[in-house]
């Protein structure tokens, strides 16, 4: 099952202003029967680890 999930960064727009910024990204979700939710990230793994 794909969804579509809501990122948000906290972007400096001037010396002591911010401002929040968007970005919709979808995901694909197993549909194995539990109900499963966005939990947290990982760090993309250093291609020369492989």
């Amino acid at each position: 099952m794909k969804k579509t999930v809501i990122l948000e960064a906290f972007v400096q727009t001037s010396y002591e202003t911010y401002t929040h910024k968007y970005r919709t990204v979808n995901i694909e979700v197993p549909d194995d029967g539990n109900e499963w939710h966005v939990a947290g990230e990982m760090e993309a793994l250093n291609d020369a680890n492989d």
